[in-house]
């Protein structure tokens, strides 16, 4: 190419092209002994003009010295000279000459023979050649890069790693140069050292979240990743901040038991105690009980125990003490410890069992929300009792003063929809079915303000972000279960085939059957107006709205809310709706 012919424009059409990277021209003007600007020299077909960088193995620096212009059919003998004169070495010094070809997408830097003409070297117009001392036997050792091919794979591997504790994901702790090729053990192993730990299979590490800017919910596995480029990638995005965690066993041992978050209600004091019970994986419940009671204050020697699943304060479960802990999840959902009061261990042929929430009432966009908040609890009714009775036992149970409860209402609440009762109706005749569907749906709710401080415990989180505040996100459920050929969709209609955008650890197959779904609303906090049902595909197309749908036969899906940043989980057959313009990313499947 003609270098006083072609455009500059042109050449950075090239570039873009080549390299989808801006076009860099670097200028040299060279000055004649009056110090003024003199003309190129001339050049002729047979000259080659060559670009030479020194490096120096003990400052670990390579830099640009100078060029030269050279005979296609010379030797690199021929310039030592010289070379040596541009270093500021003596003239008869003993140098290594290298090519430096490429840098992208990996380094190709190959050694060049002295003897050789340039011609046969292949060098041309604009290469690099990059010079140092001869690296002797006894000096090479003490260099961590001792010539050039191995400084360049260190440049070109280098990576600056921001750490940040686990419990504060906000802030850099400390950063470490690293390098992109180090293995999973010389990563903790720096990490120990900058930390003064002696034994660093007690480091746990957790990658970075690219979409929500905050840890990922599953830490890396002991040896789990062969190179620190693993730990970093998420998606198509590469991350520089890894979160750490020091533990007070080794990691190898850790991964052998299952840790729960247990939240621990007392029975007769107002206090809420996270305990974290560490046992091996095939444990049961009824294990995780025992090992509770003796860490606890319990109201009397022989008090029992269960083990609730909490999630947006409702009880979405209590475990069997047969129930295996190895897929337990305490991330996403409270796990509630508490003592079974005596009333509800002897029930009558007529008594009943039922949920108790409480609630309040928020109008927005001319529908009614149902907004559930405070700690949930059982109650007994017996048959024939009154509201009147019941909130003389609901009074006692919460020790509310009577000036604030007689402003409470309550209220029938099956699938959102409260019905509002008086002293004197019977509650026991509300809860008649015993096979309805989601339990949860179908309680006592206590309407009042919300003016109880928040729990100080943060075991119901994901990514660090609390789900305790509810004006985020709207769950009130609008339609009775129906019965629905769903086949999950993603983006409108893509297939759940296209795993593309989800890792294999990360999703649960949903085949296409036919089961029971109840719609539930998320929308920034607001439902939506005129929910219409779709195709027999599950799709769900409100007017004037665009929306993300999934729907899912079993498991809980998660999805997360860009602006908001927070995770939605979703229990048992449901559809999950999400405005198109505020969901960027569905995170996890989980079983």
């Amino acid at each position: 190419m003609n270098r006083f012919s072609c455009k500059v424009g042109h050449l950075r059409e090239v570039s873009n092209k080549v390299n989808n990277a801006e076009l860099k021209l670097f200028l040299e003007v060279e000055n004649g002994p009056d110090l003024r600007p003199i003309a190129p020299p001339d050049k002729t077909k047979d000259d080659i003009l060559l670009f030479f960088k020194l490096y120096d193995p003990e400052k670990e620096e390579l830099r640009y010295v100078g060029r030269i212009f050279v005979k296609n059919t010379g030797k690199p003998l021929e310039i030592i000279t010289k070379l040596n004169e541009m270093a500021g070495y003596t003239p008869d010094e003993e140098i290594q000459l290298y090519e430096e070809i490429k840098f992208e997408p990996h380094v190709m830097c190959e050694s060049i023979d002295k003897k050789c003409m340039f011609r046969a070297s292949q060098l041309e117009d604009g290469d690099i050649i990059c010079f140092q001392k001869s690296p002797s036997v006894e000096g090479g050792e003490q260099f961590r890069y001792p010539d050039v091919p191995s400084f360049l794979d260190y440049v070109h591997n280098r990576q600056v790693v921001h750490f940040r504790a686990l419990d504060k994901p906000k802030e850099d702790d400390f950063c470490l140069e690293l390098s992109k090729l180090h293995t999973y053990d010389d990563v903790v192993e720096r990490v120990a050292q900058q930390l003064g730990l002696d034994d660093p299979s007690k480091i746990r590490l957790t990658p970075h979240n690219c979409y929500s800017q905050q840890p990922k919910p599953h830490p890396i596995k002991y040896r789990g990743v062969e190179h620190l480029s693993d730990m970093l990638v998420h998606y198509n995005q590469t991350s520089d901040i890894l979160y750490y965690e020091v533990l007070d066993i080794p990691l190898p041992e850790l991964q052998g038991l299952k840790t729960l978050k247990v939240v621990f209600h007392h029975a007769t004091k107002d206090e809420v105690v996270v305990h974290t019970i560490r046992l091996p994986k095939q444990s049961t419940v009824g294990d995780v009980i025992n090992d509770l009671k003796t860490k606890v204050e319990l109201s009397h020697p022989d008090a029992e125990l269960r083990l609730l699943e909490v999630f947006y304060h409702k009880i979405y479960k209590v475990f069997p003490p047969s129930e295996k802990i190895e897929n337990i999840n305490d991330q996403y959902w409270t796990l509630r410890a508490e003592e079974i009061p005596e009333e509800e261990k002897n029930l009558g042929p007529h008594d009943r069992l039922i949920h108790v929430y409480h609630f309040t009432k928020d109008t927005a966009q001319n529908q009614m929300q149902i907004q559930n908040f405070g700690e949930p609890f059982f109650l007994v009714i017996h048959e024939g009792e009154t509201l009147a009775e019941i909130k003389v036992r609901i009074q006692k149970k919460l020790q509310v003063p009577d000036e604030e409860f007689a402003k409470w209402k309550f209220a029938f609440l099956s699938l959102g929809r409260p019905e509002y009762l008086q002293d004197s109706d019977i509650v026991s005749s509300r809860f008649q079915r015993r096979d309805v569907y989601g339990a949860w749906e179908q309680y006592l709710g206590l309407e009042h303000s919300d003016n109880a401080p928040k729990r100080a415990y943060t075991a119901n989180q994901f990514d660090g972000e609390d789900f305790s505040q509810s004006h985020y996100v709207s769950s009130t459920v609008n339609h009775s279960p129906f019965e629905l050929l769903v086949l999950p969709i993603f983006d409108g209609g893509s297939s759940l085939g296209d795993r593309s955008h989800t890792k294999r650890d990360e999703e649960v197959p949903c085949p296409m059957l036919t089961l029971q779904v109840t719609i539930v609303q998320f929308m920034q906090g607001v439902a939506v107006p005129d929910l219409s049902l779709g195709n027999v595909f599950g799709r769900l197309v409100p007017p004037r709205v665009a929306f993300f749908t999934w729907m899912a036969a079993f498991g809980k899906i998660l999805i997360t809310n860009n602006l908001r940043k927070r995770a939605i989980p979703i229990t048992d057959c449901c559809m999950c709706k999400c405005n198109a313009e505020t969901v960027d990313h569905l995170l996890y499947i989980v079983p």
